[in-house]
């Protein structure tokens, strides 16, 4: 088996191509299509990010096989926090490569990442339902700081609407008042005969 070395990927690099590969390996294994993910590299998105300054994206090679990658982003843990950190966005290694020390290879890279902009906090992003994943994270001393949890701008809307309606059309409940106690009344009135 080949010794696994790391380097980082520039725009203008070989590595680009492998990148751009591993990447839509990634994005098709999480459920998006590979169209799609045609799609994201056409548009640029993958040279923005290698380009990015607060972006690092590390390519692992086993011999002359590029075998995994890790996405680096520099930013604070909170928007209110000046501390500056490291989170690690992405980490993807070929099936083929897994269980050979492909991870801990790119991983190995973070600490000194972390240590060039002074980064004293390595965060990363986990997929709750990744068993598998958040029991290798935890082995390496990652512990769970907060639960992130995501739904859609609809969904949210959805189950606040009753608050927000309430709050935002008061006149709405009051219609509904007098709607029932006319309604109340003209079942009480007697008939004249």
């Amino acid at each position: 088996m080949a010794r696994t070395s790391v380097r980082r990927v520039q725009n203008d690099s070989t590595d680009m191509a492998s990148f751009e590969r591993l990447w839509t390996d990634s994005r098709v294994a999480s459920g998006q299509t590979r169209d799609w993910a045609s799609r994201m590299i056409r548009d640029g998105r993958l040279i923005a990010a290698v380009e990015h300054p607060d972006v690092r994206v590390f390519l692992a090679h086993s011999g002359a096989d590029a075998t995994g990658y890790v996405v680096v982003v520099r930013s604070p843990l909170s928007t209110l926090s000046a501390e500056p950190a490291v989170w690690i966005d992405q980490l993807y290694v070929d099936p083929a490569h897994r269980r050979s020390g492909v991870a801990r290879s790119l991983l190995a890279v973070v600490p000194i990442t972390a240590e060039s902009i002074g980064a004293g906090v390595i965060t990363a992003a986990v997929p709750a339902g990744h068993r598998d994943t958040n029991r290798f994270f935890a082995r390496l001393g990652f512990t769970n700081t907060t639960t992130l949890r995501s739904t859609t701008v609809a969904a949210l809307r959805r189950h606040l609407e009753p608050e927000l309606a309430g709050e935002r059309a008061g006149g709405q409940a009051v219609v509904r008042l007098r709607r029932s106690i006319r309604g109340r009344a003209r079942t009480r009135q007697p008939r004249v005969s």
